[in-house]
């Protein structure tokens, strides 16, 4: 069914819609919130529904309600990033759990997979430090798989747009990891 059309009859009262909302949503929002904050991403979009919910008998339906639901994400990660616990934080590549795995399970050499697992932190390291406007469609495609388009619906924007920040990111990663020391065959 249409997000449209089930956020329409959810706003409206009708529960099954309103289930089948949150279901058919909440993956992509959370594949968004973990391109801010990686370890409370699911409490991040909780907290949105929950605020939607109390919300809804005085909410008029947004144009493009998904669209809405990934701006009030974006800015809910910005609000918890605030919080002074988050100040400190930076993102590990253990947080990353099945970006690396299929290369880490490809060396059989103990000093080979001591090396990919660096080469992992770093990398992560660097995505962290990019400008968020590059970090997060590099963390949403590399990460949690999510192809251009679906990247620029959830963050309303042109797909264009989405590709040329990817290309954008990636070319800032290559600088930053060729600034770190780290070579195109290691």
């Amino acid at each position: 069914m249409n997000t449209q059309r089930l956020a329409r009859d959810a706003l409206a009262g009708d529960d099954d819609a309103l289930r089948m909302l949150i279901e058919t949503l909440s993956p992509r929002l959370i594949a968004l919130a973990r391109g801010y904050i990686v370890g409370d991403a699911e409490d991040v979009v909780q907290e949105v529904w929950m605020k939607l919910l109390k919300l809804k008998a005085i909410m008029e339906l947004p144009e493009n309600f998904a669209g809405y639901m990934a701006a009030a994400v974006r800015n809910t990660c910005i609000d918890w990033l605030r919080k002074p616990r988050y100040k400190a934080e930076c993102v590990s590549a253990d947080e990353y759990p099945n970006v690396f795995d299929g290369l880490m399970a490809s060396y059989d050499n103990p000093e080979e997979l001591t090396l990919a697992s660096d080469h992992a932190q770093a990398l992560a390291a660097f995505v962290h430090r990019l400008p968020e406007m590059y970090a997060v469609p590099i963390r949403l495609f590399y990460h949690d798989e999510m192809p251009a388009a679906e990247i620029a619906e959830m963050l309303d924007l042109p797909v264009s747009t989405v590709k040329w920040r990817l290309y954008t990111g990636r070319q800032l990663l290559k600088k930053d990891w060729m600034q770190g020391g780290y070579h195109r065959d290691t």
